[in-house]
C-alpha cells in the first residue's frame, strides 16, 4: 500500500485511542465549554450537568441566586451525584452513602460521623469548584478555576458576529440528540466549511446566497454570515419552524453560523437560534446535541414570514440528518489506509485549516 500524505490532521486523529485520550486533557479540559442557557438554571436550586473531556461537572444556582460550578463527584468515594438537570431545594446528596453538601459546595452532613468518621473535618471536604461564566445568556464552564483563560479574551469577537439575539427572551422550540458513528471533529469540520452547501444541501437550505458569505477567524473560533437570495425574504426552510420572527430587522435575515472552539456550533436565522454541540463518546463515535430557540406563535396566530421558494424539498430539520450521514461516510473513509484530506478549497474550506492549526497547537502542549 502506498504512503498517503494528508493535509491537516493525519487520519489517525479520527480513530486513534491515543489521540482521543490526549485531546480530553489538552483540548477539552483547557477550554471553556458550553453547558446550557440561563433559563436552564433560572430558579434557586436549578442545576444542569455536563461532561468536559472525562470530567463530570455541574452548574447550579444557589439559594442566594448566584451561579456556581463544581466537579460532580462526592468527596467520599468519588461517586457522580447529580444527573441530567433538575432542581434541588436545599442540599446536594450523594445517593451512595448520603453525604450532603449545601448549594455552595460545603459538606454539611456525614451519616454516622461520630463513630465512623470522627477524625474527618468537613471543612476540608467541600466539593471541588469549577469556573462558570455567562455570555449572551449562554452558560460556559471550565474545570480549573485557577487556570481558566480570561473569559472575555477567550470568547473574543463572538458577540459582535452573533448579533442582537437575546436567548433569555427565547423559548426552546425543538431539541434532539443524534448518536453519530463518527469522530466529533468531523462534525465540526462539516459545520465550518461552506463548500458543501451548494451540493449536499441543495434541496434543504434553499434561498441562501452562498456566494455572499463572509468568514471571520478569532481565538480558534469562527463566524460566518450569508444573506438570503432575495432581500426581505427568508430561506424556505425557516417556514417549517414553529416560531415568530425574532431578528430585529432584515439585516439579520440569512444564515449566521459560528463555531465556539472546540465543539459548539451556533446557527442563527430570522426565526431561530440553534446550538449544536458535538460531544465525543469514543474515538469513533459522538453525540450531537441540538437545541433550537425561538418564540412560539400564539394559538391561531399566522406566520407572517415571506419566503424564497423554489422547486425541491425543504423538509423540517433534515439538514442535520444530511450532515450526520456525511460525517459517518467520511469516518468510514478515514478508516481506509488511503483516507485523509487531499485538497482544501482556497476560500470555502480554509476554516478547516484554522481549526486544525488551533487543535494541533493544543495537542502539542
Amino acid at each position: 500500500m502506498r504512503d498517503v500524505k494528508s493535509l491537516g490532521l493525519n487520519r489517525e486523529a479520527y480513530f486513534s485511542e491515543e489521540w482521543f485520550a490526549k485531546e480530553q486533557k489538552n483540548v477539552f479540559a483547557q477550554n471553556w465549554s458550553f453547558v446550557g442557557v440561563e433559563n436552564d438554571v433560572k430558579n434557586n436550586g436549578d442545576y444542569i450537568c455536563t461532561t468536559v473531556g472525562n470530567l463530570p461537572l455541574f452548574v447550579i444556582r444557589d439559594n442566594q441566586g448566584q451561579l456556581r460550578a463544581f466537579h460532580n463527584i462526592c468527596r467520599h468515594r468519588g461517586t457522580v451525584m447529580l444527573r441530567d438537570s433538575g432542581n434541588i431545594s436545599s442540599a446536594i446528596e450523594c445517593g451512595y452513602h448520603c453525604w450532603r453538601y449545601d448549594l455552595t459546595g460545603e459538606l454539611r452532613s456525614i451519616p454516622q460521623q461520630a463513630k465512623q468518621f470522627s477524625r474527618v473535618d468537613k471543612k476540608e471536604l467541600s466539593l471541588y469548584p469549577a469556573a462558570v461564566n455567562v455570555f449572551k445568556s449562554m452558560v460556559f464552564i471550565h474545570p480549573d478555576p485557577d487556570n481558566a483563560p480570561d473569559f472575555t479574551q477567550w470568547i473574543g469577537e463572538f458577540g459582535q458576529h452573533f448579533g442582537p439575539y437575546d436567548l433569555s427572551e427565547l423559548e426552546q422550540i425543538h431539541s434532539v440528540n443524534y448518536d453519530m458513528n463518527a469522530n466529533w471533529k468531523l462534525f465540526i469540520e462539516n459545520h465550518i466549511e461552506s463548500y458543501h452547501l451548494w451540493y449536499a444541501h441543495k434541496n434543504s437550505i434553499l434561498g441562501l446566497d452562498h456566494k455572499s458569505q463572509v468568514n471571520h477567524y478569532y481565538n480558534g473560533h469562527w463566524s460566518f454570515f450569508q444573506s438570503t437570495l432575495v432581500e426581505g425574504k427568508m430561506a424556505e426552510f425557516e417556514k417549517y419552524l414553529p416560531s415568530k420572527i425574532i431578528a430585529p430587522n432584515e439585516t439579520w435575515f440569512g444564515s449566521g453560523d459560528h463555531m465556539i472552539y472546540p465543539n459548539l456550533g451556533v446557527v442563527t436565522g430570522a426565526k431561530f437560534v440553534a446550538m449544536l454541540k458535538a460531544v465525543p463518546t469514543s474515538s469513533t463515535t459522538s453525540q450531537v446535541q441540538i437545541r433550537v430557540f425561538g418564540k412560539f406563535m400564539e394559538e391561531g396566530e399566522q406566520d407572517q414570514g415571506q419566503y424564497y421558494e423554489d422547486a425541491g424539498s425543504s423538509e423540517e430539520f433534515n439538514v442535520n440528518q444530511e450532515d450526520i450521514d456525511l460525517c459517518e461516510r467520511v469516518q468510514k473513509g478515514m478508516m481506509s489506509d488511503l483516507g485523509g484530506i487531499g485538497a482544501l478549497a482556497e476560500d470555502y474550506e480554509q476554516s478547516i485549516k484554522h481549526f486544525h492549526d488551533k487543535y494541533l497547537t493544543e495537542m502539542a502542549e
